[in-house]
């Protein structure tokens, strides 16, 4: 048996904005409007994946955005998630109690600090754009990620800060998404081979965390154990490679 930990947006669901060959579903709503969609073919190769091996989603969204993809989840139908970066875990769609307490007690010595970038951004940036999910992290939309990014990557001990085109996360390493994935590993599939798949720096700690990963070909970020492969991703191909893994 296997498990393959995986990111979610631009990994497996892409935004309506970005367009993907093929034929392709709905996976996301948001005020009636179509937000995000997954190719039919990624949807059947993850369905048969899952009847005999344990897919687990890892994405920094909250429970509100993560609920917008039922459309997704409900096809799927996958055991555990890890939202919010990892720091919530679900069970088939509710939430571990005893893993939220620990992801409260892992990231309480960062709390001060993401306080003062939330007020830090509350200074600087319309407050609609910014979002503390607490007590774990802080994001901003942005029209400016890198200038954002480039001012707090290496102001506060412990904060993990990344980037992508429009928003930027301030999140405490303690709940990394590396972190977050060992701590379920030793868990609940300690004796699995062990995989992981994304598209960002996001991703990395949990790719370095497993025993093979895959990621696109043109990232700027290599370990030993990474694959790199053409966007969008094919699962029919990823799957392949994981069986043949030793």
């Amino acid at each position: 048996m296997r498990v393959l930990f995986s990111d979610l947006d631009r990994t497996l669901i892409h935004s309506h904005r970005h367009e993907i060959s093929g034929e392709k579903i709905p996976a996301e709503y948001y005020k009636d409007r179509i937000q995000s969609y997954i190719s039919v073919s990624n949807l059947n190769a993850v369905e048969i994946y899952c009847r005999e091996n344990l897919f687990v989603p890892v994405t920094t969204r909250h429970m509100a955005q993560y609920e917008r993809l039922s459309p997704f989840y409900e096809k799927l139908k996958f055991r555990y998630a890890l939202i919010c970066n990892g720091a919530v875990l679900l069970e088939n769609n509710i939430p571990d109690k005893k893993w939220n307490d620990e992801s409260v007690r892992l990231t309480e010595p960062y709390y001060d600090a993401l306080k003062e970038i939330y007020e830090y951004f509350m200074t600087v940036h319309a407050k609609e754009h910014i979002h503390f999910i607490e007590p774990f992290f802080v994001y901003v939309k942005t029209d400016r990620p890198d200038e954002t990014y480039n001012f707090l990557k290496d102001k506060y001990r412990g904060i993990d800060v990344y980037y992508n085109e429009y928003k930027v996360y301030c999140i405490p390493e303690s709940i990394s998404k590396g972190n977050c994935v060992k701590r379920f590993k030793e868990i609940y599939c300690k004796d699995m081979k062990d995989f992981a798949i994304g598209d960002s720096m996001f991703d990395f700690s949990m790719m370095k965390e497993c025993s093979c990963a895959f990621a696109p070909a043109d990232c700027d970020f290599y370990d030993g154990n990474i694959k790199r492969l053409d966007m969008p991703f094919d699962f029919s191909r990823i799957f392949e490679i994981m069986e043949d893994f030793r």
